[in-house]
């Protein structure tokens, strides 16, 4: 007979960790433990027949859906990760049942407490850098002198200026991203840059800016006052550009688990 609940599992924390929050998951199930040895899976009970093959095609076009288990099953990692050491596992990580969720434990221990003394007493914080749209006039072509006996001169001067200003803000914002990452990898014990994205318009880095540097870094909980004044005194060197430094988050960056496949 098949069975009609499949185990989701969220995160992984100490066995010994205290009582989980009082949170419903993706399906609005309570969530509890199922525990090997030191370990322990943060899992929930879901309907086996919404995450088969079949139905998971159809659930990847639901949009709607997508976002309700993202932030579901982020709110349960970020609520373990208030009380204890957490590391996260993918979205959609589900087994048969918790018996099979018990076997992925005792086979992946190793790799599991290991990941857990990452992240222990430590944090994911995030970075981001934002150089401005053009503004001041030397972007502007009508900053060069306009010439009315010779026009096409006049323009090309207009546009070299122009393409010359804004190849300066470049590279001077490229730098200073250079510079942001260095400072923030010398309080970290990993970091993890990824390429600049797109943003949509009304988001820093859409029609407000472009993204110059997007970062990730996993820094001891000692270490968090410092965090604070890496950003103060940035952000005082170069007014010109929008730092944001989110967190701390579980170290989604550098240890989430997780296959993603009913086993």
């Amino acid at each position: 007979m098949a069975e009609r609940h499949a185990s989701w599992v969220y995160a992984v924390v100490p066995a010994s960790a205290p009582s989980l929050p009082v949170i419903t998951g993706v399906a609005d199930e309570p969530v509890r433990l199922v525990t090997h040895g030191d370990i322990a899976a943060v899992t929930g009970s879901v309907n086996a027949a919404d995450v088969d093959e079949e139905a998971w095609r159809r659930r990847l076009n639901d949009l709607a859906w997508l976002e309700h288990a993202a932030r579901s099953h982020h709110r349960v990692v970020a609520r373990c990760f208030e009380t204890a050491p957490a590391v996260p596992f993918r979205l959609a990580t589900v087994y048969r049942n918790d018996q099979r969720v018990a076997d992925m434990l005792a086979q992946r221990d190793r790799e599991l407490a290991q990941a857990l003394a990452t992240v222990a007493r430590r944090a994911e914080w995030g970075v981001q850098v934002f150089r401005p749209p053009p503004q001041d006039h030397h972007d502007d072509p009508s900053a060069v002198d306009y010439n009315p006996a010779r026009p096409g001169t006049s323009y090309l001067m207009r546009r070299r200026a122009q393409r010359s200003a804004v190849e300066i803000r470049r590279r001077s914002a490229a730098e200073a991203a250079d510079e942001v990452h260095a400072i923030f990898q010398q309080l970290a014990v990993a970091a993890a840059r990824t390429p600049p994205t797109n943003r949509p318009a009304g988001h820093p880095g859409g029609q407000e800016g472009r993204m110059v540097l997007n970062a990730a870094y996993l820094i001891g909980d000692d270490r968090r006052d410092d965090v604070a004044a890496a950003a103060r005194e940035l952000g005082e060197r170069h007014p010109a550009l929008q730092l944001r430094v989110t967190g701390p988050w579980p170290a989604y960056s550098f240890v989430e688990i997780g296959e993603g496949v009913p086993a």
